[in-house]
């Protein structure tokens, strides 16, 4: 609530008198140097100041992003680790470690679920997406006068988006408790017990059965950045060797 408090302040003290603070954005001449980054790592030089020259497309070094440094490109990681952000940047489509949110253009972001897109959402109008005002302020889209504030750009290059959204299939309930069911004789003992996931075959899922006086309940659970060994029954790290297709989504973790 407090970073939305400051976004809302800054908007409106930028809304009021009209100022930038700050000269970088992506594909666009920057008076800082006369470069146009085109991405992360490449640029066009700007002859006139205002449109840039296409006629050759320059690279950075490896390790190197476009910069609104003098020397245009500069170590992303730079002396005393200092941290060198490039104009253009590199999570465009790209979902998070942490956070439920990426940008997918320049003004509009995706929802992220198991760290694929599945829904795309349009910023309002006048603002851009940003995963670096993302990371600093928890707010994904903002006024440009608020990114030029937190001197950040937007994160994508492309005016609408490119991936394809994934849709996550429901959970059939129906099918966890048959194989629940079938696998009761082998544990004729235990009122609940965990079996493999018959319909996964990359064996990131696994099924938590518990059995009723009036029948079987079944849970699809999920090894959380693992795999899950039958014969140990418990999840690992390593992928089992019958283990070679994509899995479901799963529903539950571990």
């Amino acid at each position: 609530m407090k970073a939305l408090s400051v976004l809302f302040l800054v908007a409106l003290i930028c809304g009021i008198f009209h100022i930038s603070l700050c000269e970088s954005e992506c594909q666009v001449c920057m008076t800082t140097n006369e470069a146009y980054c085109v991405d992360e790592t490449s640029y066009y030089l700007c002859l006139d100041g205002k449109n840039p020259s296409k006629a050759q497309l320059h690279h950075c070094e490896e390790g190197q992003v476009c910069t609104t440094s003098e020397n245009i490109c500069e170590p992303k990681n730079g002396e005393n680790n200092v941290v060198n952000n490039p104009v253009c940047g590199g999570s465009c489509n790209k979902c998070p470690t942490t956070g439920r949110y990426t940008c997918v253009s320049k003004t509009k972001f995706g929802r992220c679920v198991n760290g694929a897109i599945t829904i795309v959402s349009a910023c309002e109008n006048g603002h851009i997406c940003s995963a670096e005002l993302y990371e600093k302020t928890g707010a994904i889209c903002a006024p440009q006068c608020v990114a030029d504030f937190y001197e950040v750009s937007a994160t994508c290059n492309n005016a609408e988006p490119t991936t394809t959204t994934t849709t996550i299939a429901p959970i059939d309930v129906g099918r966890l408790k048959e194989q629940c069911t079938t696998a009761e004789a082998d544990h004729p003992n235990q009122n609940n017990f965990v079996i493999k996931n018959a319909d996964d075959a990359d064996c990131k899922t696994y099924i938590y059965c518990e059995k009723f006086d009036d029948g079987m309940d079944a849970l699809l659970m999920t090894c959380k950045g693992g795999y899950f060994n039958l014969t140990d029954k418990k999840c690992q790290n390593e992928k089992p060797t019958d283990c070679n297709a994509q899995a479901p989504p799963p529903s539950e973790t571990l």
